[in-house]
């Protein structure tokens, strides 16, 4: 039953680590800029 427990704590985690991060947004004046990123995680340029 731990070992059960153990594993689908495991597989939440991994589950919930590998989602895509949401780009971000940031009001400059009357700009607003977006950073967008690829599936690994970089900036995307």
């Amino acid at each position: 039953m731990k070992n059960l427990i153990t594993i689908i704590l495991l597989f939440t985690v991994s589950f919930l680590q590998s989602q895509d991060k949401e780009p971000t947004f940031k009001a400059e004046g009357n700009l607003v800029k977006a950073t967008y990123y690829f599936e690994d995680g970089t900036v995307s340029t």
